[in-house]
């Protein structure tokens, strides 16, 4: 294989990484959403979001991108599902 197409499925690979972290930041977050309020789930939720996003500048590694892939899945996927699941019950 050459080194785009070993790059391209590396690619891939984090990108199944992060919507497995966001399966389970749609699930878990949701459930906290009932007790605490969506909103009180969703602010921080957002917060960690931004900082994962500032981590990425000082990731070099494989494992850095790879930890950052399935922390920013969890951390983006709980916003959107907190609120809706929140809305829903109240």
């Amino acid at each position: 294989t050459s080194v785009w197409e070993e790059r391209r499925l590396t690619f891939f690979s984090k990108l199944a990484i992060m919507n497995a972290g966001s399966t389970f930041g749609r699930t878990l977050p949701s459930f906290f959403a009932d007790k605490l309020g969506p909103f009180n789930i969703y602010i921080p939720s957002g917060l960690c979001t931004v900082v994962m996003l500032i981590a990425l500048l000082g990731t070099t590694t494989t494992a850095g991108i790879v930890i950052f892939a399935l922390l920013f899945g969890f951390f983006s996927g709980a916003g959107p599902s907190s609120i809706c699941r929140g809305l829903r019950a109240s």
